[in-house]
Formats: structure tokens, C-alpha cells, sequence
């Protein structure tokens, strides 16, 4: 009796251990939140207060991880103009905390490293970042938006009165390709 009575104790614990938390369906969610990125994308035009350009040879190639939570990107792009290109290579690297229920990006190039926080409004996810350019100081926010299956917006925005107002800094169209 002692026998059976400690195999249903190891078997039992056993069984605790090899039990998955369930994941709540609002965590799935938010963790599935940017799947629409996956794939492969070029620009067709940038919008900016100095005027529209067509997409170059800029390529974003988006992939899932960790069960979808989390994004891995190759950036290839113009952070200069069509007349005077000045082509990188960037990393992009998205990750949802299931605890603090938040998506944070960070990208790495050659010239800089940026850490961006995540903040659902109103059911979009946009990215902030503080920056000093020049001297004064400048909060940033990102955003992605599917337009399509295969257009996507990605809209950055500036404010140098920390959110009150907002001017654009680029409205980004891109295309999957196929």
C-alpha cells in the first residue's frame, strides 16, 4: 500500500511539473498583436514635411518569435536623401512582456542603439523615445499600421513640448514583397 501510495505522489507531482500555464486570451492577443509585419517589405514612399519620395532600395524583412512574442527584423535603408543616400544596416528587435502586458522595441545600426516603449492607445500600439538633438530635448513615437495585406504604414511623429502636440516626421508606405 506505502508502494502505490508513493507512485501516485511521484506520478502526480510528475504531472505538475508538465503542465503548461494557460496563457490568458488577452495575453495571446497582444502577444499576436504584430503578426501582420511578417514577411518581406520595401518602401514605395516616404512622406515627410519636406515633400514625398519613392521607396529606393530599402527592404524590411520581419520574422516571429518566441510563439509570437517577439519580432526579429534585417533593415536595410535610406537615412539620408535620394540625391545624398546614406544607406544602413539595422537590426530590429520586438518582445511583449506577458507580466507588464507591453510590447518594447530596440534597434541597433552602425550609428545608434534605441530602446523605444510600447503603450497601447486605444488599441494601437505606438513606441516612445526620448532624443536631445541639438540641444533640445525631443520625444518621439513610432507606430505600425496594416493597411492592407500588403500595404503597411509606419508613421513617426516628433514633440518638443513633451506630447502636448505632435508634427509628423515621416508617413512611411510599404509594400510586401511578393
Amino acid at each position: 500500500m506505502a508502494l502505490v501510495s508513493l507512485t501516485l505522489s511521484v506520478v502526480c507531482a510528475h504531472d505538475g511539473f508538465a503542465q503548461t500555464p494557460q496563457v490568458p486570451s488577452e495575453v495571446r492577443e497582444q502577444r499576436a498583436f504584430f503578426d501582420f509585419l511578417v514577411g518581406e517589405w520595401t518602401i514605395e514612399k516616404s512622406q515627410t514635411p519636406t515633400g514625398t519620395t519613392a521607396g529606393g532600395n530599402d527592404r524590411y524583412k520581419f520574422r516571429k518569435a518566441l510563439d509570437s512574442g517577439g519580432i526579429f527584423a534585417d533593415w536595410y535603408f535610406n537615412r539620408g536623401s535620394k540625391e545624398k543616400p546614406d544607406y544602413t544596416n539595422a537590426i530590429y528587435i520586438s518582445g511583449f512582456d506577458n507580466s507588464a502586458k507591453t510590447w518594447t522595441f530596440y534597434y541597433v545600426s552602425e550609428k545608434s542603439a534605441q530602446l523605444y516603449e510600447g503603450r497601447n492607445e486605444n488599441g494601437q500600439w505606438l513606441f516612445y523615445r526620448k532624443f536631445t538633438v541639438n540641444g533640445e530635448e525631443l520625444l518621439q513615437r513610432q507606430s505600425w499600421m496594416a493597411k492592407d495585406g500588403s500595404t503597411l504604414l509606419r508613421k513617426i511623429e516628433n514633440s518638443k513640448d513633451a506630447g502636448k502636440t505632435w508634427v509628423l516626421g515621416a508617413l512611411i508606405t510599404l509594400k510586401r514583397k511578393s
